[in-house]
């Protein structure tokens, strides 16, 4: 499977991964923290398969174009099917400007795309913990809403990765790009 993320800045990274790190010290979840090379994103598309060679030529040439987008975070939620918890920013005309340019540059490649980060379809979001049962996402989801401040950041990087995950969690991770 293979990953295309944006970067927070490195201030707001550090920022969640004291989240993560915090979440792994109170034993609810350690999985973000504890996978080598992973650093707080926001997914913008999922591939099962593509043309490795052809998509970092294309991801090259995307990356020069792109622009840094500030926003904010202040809201938390939870996707209950996957046992995720999580950070969104505010969408702004920027963000979804950089999506629906993204996966018009990416055309080609939208065969194997996941669809619930395809336009239309996508809900932007900073991952905190994930791969949780119902009750460890609400243990975890408990103890952010006490921790969490709402914060500013940028999004100023773009990366792709060929991930390996197992019950819903990163068993590997290496960057493409």
């Amino acid at each position: 499977m293979y990953i295309v993320d944006v970067f927070l800045d490195k201030r707001s990274s550090r920022y969640i991964k004291s989240i993560w790190s915090q979440l792994s010290e109170k034993g609810i979840d350690s999985s973000l923290i504890n996978t080598d090379g992973l650093f707080p994103h926001i997914t913008l598309a999922i591939y099962e398969e593509i043309d490795e060679e052809k998509f970092i030529a294309k991801m090259k040439e995307f990356k020069s174009k792109m622009q840094i987008i500030d926003t904010r975070f202040d809201v938390l939620g939870v996707f209950p099917d996957t046992g995720a918890c999580f950070v969104t920013p505010v969408v702004t005309e920027e963000l979804l400007s950089l999506h629906r340019d993204y996966y018009e540059y990416f055309k080609e490649f939208e065969g194997t795309a996941r669809k619930y980060y395809c336009p239309g379809m996508w809900n932007p979001h900073c991952s905190l913990a994930m791969g949780l049962n119902k009750e460890k996402m609400k243990e975890a989801f408990n103890f952010i809403v006490d921790i969490f401040e709402p914060f500013e950041g940028s999004l100023d990087g773009i990366a792709l990765y060929k991930v390996e995950m197992e019950d819903g969690k990163f068993t590997d991770s290496i960057r493409l790009f």
